[in-house]
């Protein structure tokens, strides 16, 4: 068992060098939604996609990001 877990962490540690790809830029970094948790309510109401936040269809997601966020 610990064999495969130093196998594991070997084989990934060049991850931990790696920047944000894609999308992790504007859902994450300049995601103002996910640092406000007043944005909960609208959120749950489905009335943050018209305002444009990113990934509000995703709503779980915003939602994890915003606790990761706190």
């Amino acid at each position: 068992m610990v064999g495969l877990c130093l196998l594991t962490l070997t084989c990934y540690v060049g991850v931990m060098r790696a920047g944000f790809v894609y999308d992790d830029s504007w859902t994450i970094q300049h995601n103002s939604t996910i640092r406000r948790l007043d944005n909960l309510p609208a959120l749950l109401r489905g009335e943050l996609w018209p305002r444009g936040a990113p990934d509000a269809w995703r709503p779980v997601q915003v939602l994890s990001q915003m606790l990761d966020y706190r």
